[in-house]
């Protein structure tokens, strides 16, 4: 049920700014800059906080050595402990039923404790030591032993919730469990559920998604899985054998060819991505969809796909993180330059159907690999998207290597010369413009309307929290004058809501105070 809350909320987000620019959000983090170096994963708590890790030493110019957490507004959180670890995380993941956070990579110690490549921290950031995995992960080959995913398997009933990691590695707690790579369940207190035997073969696992019916997918550069050939995709049955219903053919092939994140449709349609050339002997560069049996969907289709990756990165174009979205699109990050010979900056987003959605645009995007996209809930029946990776600047303005977008519906800075009306309202003939932005000390709010609709007025702080509202009536040729409280003129969003609630208008208000 949460994903597909999830999927509503970002639905709503896009519907409001259809046509409009997806721009870095200011009030993230106070406008300053970040991470100073990789941001590999995210996760977002039930209160909306950023746990968040990778190769970075300093957020906001605080030491913080490979992960921490912020506040919703992106600001550090105080009640975070600095953790000692000996290596990166590359895989976070919340609890949902008691917020404690999983975190897989390739790490062998936590505050001086043993924990190869798992562990759990408690909400403050403190090494849970209920949850223990013995020796953790092993092999016996010259790699590099690391834990790619993780993903929770919830439950009423707490004996039966479920961990299951998957990556680089041959051994559990001593166990062989595969070869070059592996998928483990675990137990909540960390120990192997040895019911569950997935035999992967000749190849890590990087990518895991659980679909509705709690069958696993798992994605990787491997062979083989139970015996069977199945060339970096399959998917398992909820004790662990190989679900024979799902029928990839040939898998996914091209030189060093691999899945690297897999996202679940509200339809159950799967969009994969990856580097790859082709599935099943068809070209699919970098992303496809499969039906839920795990044939290709042919109706989605993207060309010549995803080529040339950045300048530092040109190895390896890739398709690194997928969004799904409630209306059948998908927003795509990795490190790609280009997109069936369209520009585009590492980031993208697709039509239902494969091709570029000219809506909300991402401008030049990012200059470096974008490695993992989240939401995270803002305003009321809202979400903003959280992308962490390589980068530094977005749209060519400097941030860090963490940053949150968002689409506003205008960013008028004066009395338009014509109305800008909202794309995909209830009533296309309103309009709103909201002038001096920048700002003193009060704000005229001017609409125009075919007839006279009852609104509502809100501001936001930087964290979401609602400072103050005010009725309006639009479209009565009048224009609304507010005071802004001297406490609300810092990092302000304002927005306006029809009676039932629906967002009719949304910018930044900033301050000249």
């Amino acid at each position: 049920m949460r994903t597909f809350i999830a999927y509503a909320i970002l639905l709503l987000v896009y519907s409001s700014g259809k046509g409009q620019d997806i721009i870095r959000d200011i009030t993230f983090n106070n406008d300053r800059n970040t991470a100073n170096a990789v941001v590999r994963c995210i996760a977002v708590q039930a209160d909306q906080k950023v746990v968040f890790f990778g190769n970075f030493s300093f957020y906001n110019g605080v030491w913080k050595p490979y992960g921490t957490r912020v506040l919703k507004n992106g600001e550090i959180d105080p009640d975070f402990q600095v953790l000692n670890m000996d290596g990166r995380a590359d895989v976070v993941v919340v609890q949902p039923w008691d917020q404690k956070i999983l975190i897989g990579g390739g790490f062998t110690t936590i505050n001086g404790v043993s924990r190869r490549g798992v562990a759990r921290l408690h909400t403050d950031g403190s090494l849970d030591l209920s949850f223990n995995p013995g020796t953790g992960i092993d092999g016996s080959y010259g790699g590099d032993m690391r834990v790619w995913d993780l993903v929770v398997k919830d439950a009423p009933v707490p004996a039966d919730r479920r961990i299951i990691i998957g990556g680089q590695f041959e051994t559990y707690n001593g166990v062989h469990i595969g070869t070059k790579g592996g998928v483990v369940q675990l137990f909540e207190n960390g120990t192997r559920d040895a019911s569950y035997n997935p035999l992967v073969e000749d190849g890590a696992v990087y990518a895991l998604c659980l679909d509705s019916s709690n069958k696993l997918l798992v994605g990787g550069e491997f062979w083989k899985v139970g015996g069977s050939f199945k060339l970096r995709i399959a998917r398992l049955n909820e004790n662990g054998t190989l679900d024979n219903t799902f029928s990839s053919g040939t898998g996914f092939a091209g030189p060093f060819a691999s899945v690297t994140s897999i996202g679940l449709m509200p339809d159950n349609r799967i969009v994969i991505g990856g580097y790859f050339q082709q599935f099943n002997s068809i070209t699919r560069r970098g992303l496809a969809r499969l039906n839920a049996d795990g044939s290709l969907d042919p109706t989605f289709n993207t060309g010549d796909g995803f080529q040339n990756g950045t300048s530092v990165h040109d190895f390896a174009t890739e398709v690194r993180t997928v969004l799904p979205m409630a209306d059948g699109s998908v927003i795509v990050g990795g490190n790609f330059t280009t997109f069936n010979g369209i520009p585009c900056g590492n980031i993208i987003r697709l039509k239902p159907d494969g091709t570029l959605d000219t809506g909300p645009a991402f401008g030049t995007g990012f200059n470096e690999w974008v490695m993992d996209l989240k939401l995270q809930a803002y305003l009321p029946g809202e979400a903003r998207i959280l992308a962490g990776g390589f980068f530094n600047t977005y749209r060519s303005t400097a941030q860090g290597s963490l940053m949150r977008m968002w689409t506003p519906i205008s960013l008028a800075v004066g009395p338009p010369k014509t109305p800008v009306t909202r794309p995909g309202a209830k009533n296309e003939h309103i309009s709103f413009a909201v002038f001096p932005n920048p700002y003193k000390e009060k704000i005229t709010i001017r609409s125009l309307k075919s007839k006279a609709m009852s609104c509502t007025v809100q501001l936001f702080n930087a964290e979401g929290k609602l400072l103050l509202t005010r009725p309006m009536v639009a479209g009565t040729g009048n224009d609304v004058q507010i005071d802004i409280p001297v406490s609300a003129r810092k990092n302000t969003v304002l927005r306006i809501v029809d009676a039932e609630g629906k967002t009719q208008y949304s910018t930044y208000l900033i301050s000249l105070q």
